[in-house]
């Protein structure tokens, strides 16, 4: 066992003499059951806009688009305006770690960007004022716990903001389980967790993605990381055919066709390294 996995095992050791086994494993999200349904995608209007924006992978469009929903806020300031504000800012954090690398039990950084910061707090206040308002989309909430969860840099960060980030995913299930994004986190915590007492469940998580793929069109991320799933359990073929129909629906995805490349060329750790 190496450093990093002494250090995990000794916060979550702490969290449980201070909390007790199960209500652990109910905040890591361990206690949570495969989705075997997905719910049809709602998105339209502006949401549907920013979702197409998006697929550009670039950050220039995205500025521009937060910078017109900032506008629709101001002068309209409905709840959906104020919730796809929270999403196109949880997106441009998004798209600005799109390249980096991907790897079980590791948060994507050791120290918050400001950038993403400054987009995670504003992020976090226009759903806040969305749900003030009325919103009842389940998006809302979802897109509240993916913001916090980008905030966190380390495994004692994760474990106090997670029952924040399972409030919000719960309050979002009540509203419709089934929700494709709802589904995609879900499978994240599954895919993402150090190990299976904590709720890693690697081949579920793959199954969920994929049912999520159908419903989201517009959005090639589930292939990416069902391929990662599929590459976890060693399953090399597999993940080269999820890759490829990311890169179908997204040609722009530089992450997903560089390790696409990296596979098909044998090399070490496709998922795990930054692209450059």
């Amino acid at each position: 066992m190496n450093r990093r996995q002494l250090v995990i095992v000794a916060l979550v050791l702490a969290a449980v003499a201070m909390l007790g086994w199960e209500l652990v494993r109910s905040q890591l999200g361990a206690s949570t059951p495969e989705r075997t349904q997905v719910s049809a995608s709602t998105a339209r209007g502006s949401s549907e806009e920013l979702a197409r924006v998006r697929l550009a992978g670039d950050l220039a469009p995205l500025d521009s688009f937060v910078a017109a929903q900032r506008t629709r806020c101001a002068e309209r300031g409905r709840a959906e305006d104020w919730r796809v504000l929270g999403e196109a800012l949880l997106e441009r954090c998004l798209l600005r770690d799109r390249d980096k690398g991907m790897a079980v039990g590791r948060p994507t950084h050791t120290e918050l960007p400001e950038p993403n910061r400054k987009d995670i707090d504003a992020g976090l206040e226009a759903i806040d004022k969305a749900v003030a308002l009325g919103d009842t989309d389940p998006d809302a909430e979802r897109i509240r716990s993916a913001l916090l969860s980008l905030t966190a840099t380390g495994w004692m960060q994760i474990l106090s903001l997670r029952p924040r980030i399972e409030a919000a995913l719960r309050a979002a299930e009540q509203r419709d389980p089934n929700h494709p994004r709802v589904v995609i986190a879900r499978a994240c915590e599954k895919l993402f967790a150090p190990n299976r007492f904590l709720g890693q469940d690697i081949a579920a998580a793959e199954r969920m993605l994929l049912r999520a793929a159908e419903a989201l069109k517009l959005d090639e991320r589930p292939y990416v990381l069902a391929a990662m799933g599929a590459h976890l359990l060693g399953r090399t073929e597999d993940a080269k055919s999820h890759l490829r129909k990311a890169l179908e629906r997204n040609p722009s995805n530089r992450y997903a066709r560089e390790v696409l490349r990296r596979i098909e060329a044998r090399e070490d750790d496709p998922f795990g390294r930054d692209v450059n």
